[in-house]
């Protein structure tokens, strides 16, 4: 996307970038935009994510015989809701070297009910940049300076859709603040329910406690600042903001979706929680909120374990490997 987030990376890091536009994959200029620019730069691999990613690149790569073509899935539920894309999906992974799932348990979704040739299949879990996300030397300092305020705070991230069930944080906090007023609770992101979850603080009585913040470039800032991280979402794979708050030493609450059990273990690298469960999703924040020591013992575990387990170098030198480059 032209002026996003990605491509000021990119320049900053001296990477060349094109923007192909906002043309349809069923548009011809777009298939002849990405040709041209294999044509240009004859790259070793093409990588592309998600259906409309995929849509518009497998033929150009293909026809201009890309010597590897990988293709990352980050999650499954589109094709829940839009089940007509799974045969062309079909179709298009049998001229795929590497299709990427970024968790295990979407393995079975995409061989069984997609259709995905098993030896096509790799899970590439995402990894963390953990010299930038790490604890903060001073948490009253980094507030100040993420513009956050005092007090204890639990936080979120993600779109405010159905999906991601805010709400029940919403609720859980509420009930949180029963016992302790001095909680506050930090939201990062935006979406079409935004003005519904802002009215329901405002029904719950604490509306003045609740900090929307939008979308923010400085996630490390903002989570590193937190007393508790919690993600309520009813349908995940892998969440890259659940590794990054563990990175920064943040414990997590989260429901039992996707992935996420493989990584947190209640009372030790987080706490898990039934989706849905607002009272179990209070519980878990309050133990955690009233007992320093857990906190800080959940927390480091937690980031003991992503350290070790996934970090941004592992995940580089496994997509290394799809394209067929050798690691540095």
């Amino acid at each position: 996307q032209a002026g996003g987030e990605l491509e000021a990376t990119l320049e900053r890091a001296g990477i060349e970038a094109h923007t192909i536009g906002g043309g349809s994959y069923r548009d011809p200029r777009t298939h002849r935009r990405i040709a041209s620019l294999i044509d240009r730069h004859e790259p070793r691999a093409v990588h592309t994510h998600h259906f409309a990613g995929l849509a518009s690149g497998v033929a150009a790569a293909t026809l201009k015989r890309v010597p590897r073509v990988v293709h990352t899935e980050h999650a499954y539920q589109y094709l829940d809701e839009r089940p007509a894309l799974r045969r062309p999906l079909r179709w298009m992974s049998r001229f795929v070297d590497a299709f990427v799932l970024v968790g295990a348990s979407m393995r079975g979704y995409y061989v069984e009910g997609v259709g995905v040739a098993a030896e096509r299949v790799s899970v590439i879990v995402n990894g963390v940049d953990t010299a930038r996300y790490r604890e903060a030397a001073d948490r009253a300092a980094a507030r100040r300076a993420a513009g956050l305020p005092a007090g204890t705070l639990i936080g979120s991230a993600g779109r405010f859709a159905t999906v991601k069930n805010f709400p029940m944080l919403l609720d859980a906090v509420a009930l949180v603040r029963r016992t302790r007023p001095d909680v506050r609770l930090v939201l990062a992101g935006d979406g079409a329910d935004r003005p519904a979850l802002e009215e329901q603080a405002r029904a719950l009585g604490y509306g003045d406690a609740v900090h929307f913040l939008g979308w923010r470039s400085d996630t490390a800032d903002v989570l590193r600042c937190l007393d508790v991280f919690a993600l309520t979402s009813w349908t995940e794979g892998l969440p890259l903001v659940i590794l990054e708050a563990m990175a920064c030493g943040v414990p997590v609450v989260s429901t039992t979706v996707g992935d996420i059990p493989l990584i947190l273990e209640s009372g030790k690298t987080g706490h898990l929680v039934p989706p849905g469960d607002a009272a179990a999703l209070a519980d878990a924040l309050a133990a955690l909120v009233d007992d320093d020591v857990l906190r800080r013992r959940v927390g480091a575990a937690g980031q003991a374990f992503v350290r070790a387990e996934y970090s941004q170098h592992t995940m580089v030198e496994r997509y290394l490997a799809a394209y067929g480059i050798p690691a540095p």
